[in-house]
C-alpha cells in the first residue's frame, strides 16, 4: 500500500476473524478522507442450471460509504448546501493544517465527523435547531462506558471552560448509549439563508476552535479513561 501510494485497500479472504474486522474498522476511523479499507469475502453462487459465478460480499467498509454513494443521486437544496459547506470547510482546514487530514467523508447531512479521539470518540461539527456546534461524541463502542466518560468531563467542567475560554454544554442522555459535550457558535444559523460572508466567518471560527477543543479535551478524555481502568483493575 505504501509503495503504491494506494488510496483504496481491498483485503480479500475466505473468512475474517473479529480482530481482523476490528482492525480494519479502526484503520477506516483514523485514516483521512481519501483512504478507504474494505474486507471482501468471495463466494461461488449457482442459480438453477446456471454456470457457477463469483459474488463479492462486503464484510466491512468505511463508515457512511454506502450511504454516501446512494445519496449522490438525489439531493435536496439543503443537502446540496451542506455538501458545499463541508467541502469548502475541509479544504480550508486541510490547507491551514496540512499535517492533519480532517474530514473522512464529506456528507450532505447536517453533521460532519472531522476526526477521532479513539474507539467511539468522535469530534463532529453539526447544524441543529438553527445553531452550530463543535461536539465531542462518546458513543456506545467506547470503553469505558460513554456515560462514565461524560461524568468525568462534568466533574472537570470548570477546568475545561477555563482552558477553553468558552462555556461547555454537556448532554448526558439516560438509557441512550451515546452522549456528548460541545461548544456552540454564538450566532443563529440556517444553512439555506446564510450569505457567503457568514459561511466564511463560521469556517474561520471552526478553524480557530476545533484544534483548541481537541487539544483541551483529548488529554482529559485519556486521563478519565485511565482512572476508570485503574478502578476496574482494583
Amino acid at each position: 500500500m505504501a509503495g503504491a501510494e494506494a488510496e483504496i485497500v481491498v483485503w480479500i479472504a475466505e473468512n475474517f476473524k473479529d480482530e481482523h474486522i476490528t482492525a480494519i474498522n479502526h484503520l477506516n476511523q483514523i485514516s483521512n478522507k481519501d483512504i478507504n479499507f474494505f474486507c471482501i469475502r468471495p463466494r461461488i453462487i449457482k442459480i438453477g442450471d446456471s454456470k457457477p459465478a463469483i459474488e463479492f460480499v462486503i464484510i466491512t467498509k468505511p463508515d457512511e460509504w454506502e450511504k454516501q454513494v446512494k445519496s449522490e443521486t438525489k439531493l435536496s437544496n439543503r443537502e446540496i448546501e451542506y455538501k458545499k459547506f463541508w467541502t469548502t470547510l475541509i479544504e480550508k482546514y486541510n490547507q491551514k493544517y496540512p499535517k492533519y487530514k480532517y474530514g473522512r467523508i464529506i456528507s450532505s447531512r447536517s453533521n460532519c465527523v472531522m476526526s477521532y479521539g479513539g474507539p467511539g470518540i468522535e469530534y463532529t461539527l453539526r447544524f441543529r435547531n438553527n445553531s452550530f456546534s463543535i461536539t465531542l461524541y462518546c458513543k456506545t463502542i467506547s470503553k469505558p462506558d460513554p456515560h462514565e466518560l461524560i461524568d468525568g468531563i462534568i466533574s472537570r467542567k470548570s477546568k475545561i471552560e477555563e482552558n477553553l475560554g468558552l462555556e461547555l454544554e454537556i448532554n448526558k442522555r439516560d438509557n441512550v448509549k451515546s452522549t456528548f459535550a460541545e461548544i456552540k457558535y454564538s450566532k443563529e444559523i440556517n444553512i439555506l439563508n446564510m450569505h457567503d460572508k457568514n459561511k466564511n466567518d463560521l469556517i474561520e471560527w471552526v478553524i480557530e476552535w476545533l484544534p483548541n477543543f481537541e487539544n483541551v479535551l483529548d488529554p482529559i478524555v485519556k486521563e478519565i479513561q485511565e482512572e476508570i481502568l485503574k478502578k476496574e483493575i482494583i
